[in-house]
């Protein structure tokens, strides 16, 4: 985190029982708690011991939250805490926020950061000595508008708790065992296998697939991201999992399981998998063909196995350049191969809707069906591919890129899920395009590209070829030439000094100037004495 002050020792504090002055929070997220509060998912800039920044939950009245105030990306808003009160809901003390002051300063978490509750704020006791019940957000969030009496004045005193209506006897969740990087947990049943299920192919899961298990290899997984809705806040990610029958499925971890898996769960390893629950997939948000996908809660069981060369490391499915331009494909997460012919240099830009500092990489790729497509990449895909590896025109293939339009031209955008390969072995789509280049493909694209940063060289009677069949657009290219003429006309010419048109001499009849000083403007009709 930067340099911004935060009471890094508040959510201790509240955990113990005091309180602090005026503490300033970084706010992670917000939702909705009944129509008129908010519940903010707050940090005070302290971690635990494995270094995840610790948070805690805010209630807030939604009129203290200005219309601008939004969270996203790394930076966060800073909150300052005027006056609050704190109360025991669901088990877990929560601050309830009476007045309330955004700042003018952000917090900018590094990209890596992990987040995790603050333990000393969980499990908390009512006046009573028993564990307080878990309760809808919504439910409890009225007691911002209970703290004020018909007078407008504070009716609940700071560190006052909520009563508990019942008791909880539920056992809690949570055990970790097993040799092998096995996170198993306990659901309070008669028996809990750590090797129970039947090994299913990930084609044949289903939601009606019971006591099932899976043995696949993660082909990737996204950021750890942190989130919160009415239930209360936590962690989630997705990764890609592929069986030995070229099966994939998405795979969402959320909770414990998120934050215990993520820095161990790692790309190209394999793992079994069991306890998730199958839901249909949500093709909004999930790009692959399975019409399935897992979610994983901390009933998950997942054990770390010896590598399988049976198992593929990515599925391809490349399609050809020349049929993105289908209407139907764009928004769609496709997968290509090309070689490449042009490529920019990494540079920084500005995210629009986040204001955030991004990386981005620009390139050009052709095929054998004669079309040429821009791809951009953005952050970790955008500085993994090295100029100099570039500058070779390689051949690519692409996993997971979307499909844009505008203006009538295509490009691609690399996604959370995109995998890049270079002059990948084994796949049969590469070996067929390779040969293709030897032949003919390599001198037939030697002109695509940004002059700028293209690396190729090519001759003009090429560009004098692609000229004639270019329908649209520019067409960029690199030329070593020698310069056979100049032309000797000036750079500056003689101008009317109130229009400022190009003057030009006045004439007679005969076509002989009628001075040496004697000009006229066209556009003003009338003779001038012109100005350089």
């Amino acid at each position: 985190m930067n340099d911004v002050s935060l009471s890094s020792d508040f959510w201790d504090a509240v955990s113990r029982g005091d309180t602090r002055e005026r503490p300033r929070l970084a706010v992670l997220t917000q939702k909705s708690a009944g129509a008129k509060n908010v519940l903010l998912v707050a940090t005070d800039g302290s971690t635990n011991g494995s270094g995840a920044l610790q948070h805690g939950r805010v209630f807030a009245r939604r009129e203290d939250i200005p219309a601008n105030f939004v969270i996203s990306g790394s930076a966060k808003p800073v909150i300052l805490l005027e006056r609050f009160s704190v109360q025991t809901v669901g088990g877990r003390r929560c601050v309830f926020a009476l007045s309330l002051r955004v700042a003018s300063d952000w917090a900018k978490l590094p990209a890596s950061t992990t987040f995790a509750p603050h333990r000393g704020l969980e499990d908390c006791k009512n006046d009573a000595g028993n564990d307080t019940p878990c309760r809808d957000i919504v439910a409890v969030s009225t007691s911002l508008e209970n703290e004020r009496d018909s007078r407008g004045r504070d009716a609940l005193p700071k560190n006052a708790k909520a009563p508990s209506p019942r008791q909880d006897t539920k056992p809690r969740r949570g055990r970790e065992q097993g040799k092998r990087s096995t996170f198993l947990v306990q659901t309070g049943g008669a028996v809990a296998r750590q090797k129970g299920g039947i090994l299913m192919s990930i084609k044949d899961l289903n939601s009606y697939s019971q006591d099932w298990m899976i043995k696949g290899r993660v082909a990737d997984k996204t950021e750890l991201r942190l989130f919160a809705n009415q239930r209360g806040e936590s962690q989630v990610f997705a990764a890609t999992i592929i069986d030995h029958l070229k099966g994939e499925i998405r795979a969402s971890f959320f909770g414990r399981v998120a934050a215990t898996w993520h820095p161990r769960l790692e790309v190209g390893q394999v793992y079994q998998f069991s306890r998730g629950t199958i839901d249909t997939a949500n093709k909004k948000y999930n790009s692959l063909s399975h019409e399935y996908e897992i979610k994983f809660d901390d009933r998950a069981v997942i054990v770390e196995m010896d590598d399988d060369p049976s198992i593929p490391a990515q599925i391809f499915s490349p399609l050809k350049l020349a049929t993105l331009t289908d209407d139907s494909l764009v928004g769609s997460v496709v997968d290509v191969i090309g070689f490449v012919t042009s490529f920019c240099e990494t540079h920084s830009v500005l995210a629009r809707n986040t204001k955030d500092e991004v990386r981005r990489k620009e390139l050009s790729i052709v095929d054998d069906s004669g079309a040429a497509v821009t791809v951009t990449l953005w952050e970790q895909h955008a500085t993994a591919l090295k100029d100099s590896v570039l500058a070779e025109r390689p051949l690519l293939a692409i996993k997971a890129v979307r499909v844009s339009e505008y203006a009538g031209k295509v490009s691609l955008t690399s996604t959370s899920r995109s995998v890049i390969l270079v002059d990948p072995h084994g796949l049969e789509e590469a070996d067929l395009l390779a040969a293709w280049w030897e032949a003919e493909g390599e001198k037939a694209h030697k002109a695509h590209g940004d002059p700028s940063h293209s690396s190729v060289i090519t001759d003009i009677s090429t560009v004098k070829a692609q000229i004639v069949e270019l329908a649209a657009g520019s067409l960029y290219f690199n030329c070593l030439a020698i310069v056979c003429d100049v032309h000797g006309d000036s750079l500056i010419w003689l101008a009317c000094p109130e229009c400022k048109k190009k003057a030009r001499r006045d004439l007679t009849r005969r076509g002989e100037p009628r001075s040496s000083s004697a000009y006229r403007c066209l556009n003003c009709n009338k003779a001038v004495e012109p100005v350089a």
